[in-house]
């Protein structure tokens, strides 16, 4: 593709040097100050990001790009990708999220199963094995069906969503 087909936007940093522009597919443009020299920036791989140094700074690609064509982001969002590439940064791939509403998606809440024993409903299994005095682990086993004998067989006990 052509650059200047492409949507392409200012990065503002500060650098005595350079001008930096990003393009919608994660593209780091330079451009000299003094000899209007146009080069592109390479990045590089880091903690399993795409990134890139510009004015003696790192920044991770994702989040420039979502910075200058997402308008609803802020600094401090967490931007997430579509497909898990680390080197597909383009706008069609990328999700905003705020870090609290990314920890309800991620995080040990989405992964909690309620639990109902006798009738009782309980938020987890760890909560459940709490009320009933026995170990995490014996009410996992039993639910899953792993042991014959168990402390709860006497107990009417399973999950939320098999009831």
């Amino acid at each position: 593709m052509d650059k200047d087909i492409l949507n392409w936007k200012r990065i503002p940093v500060k650098s005595k040097v350079y001008t930096y522009k990003i393009c919608e597919n994660g593209k780091v443009l330079r451009t000299s100050k003094k000899h209007f020299i146009e080069s592109t920036s390479h990045p590089y791989m880091k903690h399993g990001n795409l990134a890139i140094k510009i004015a003696s700074k790192e920044y991770y690609v994702k989040h420039l790009v979502a910075q200058a064509f997402i308008s609803g982001y802020k600094k401090g969002d967490s931007v997430v990708l579509k497909d898990s590439n680390a080197s597909n940064c383009e706008l069609g791939n990328l999700l905003v999220f705020k870090k609290s509403e990314l920890g309800r998606i991620t995080g040990g809440d989405s992964r909690r199963r309620p639990v109902i024993a006798d009738g009782v409903e309980y938020y987890s299994v760890r909560d459940c094995a709490r009320r009933l005095h026995c170990s995490y682990q014996t009410v996992l086993d039993y639910l899953s069906g792993g042991v014959k004998n168990s402390v709860l067989a006497s107990i009417d006990i399973m999950f939320k969503e098999d009831k």
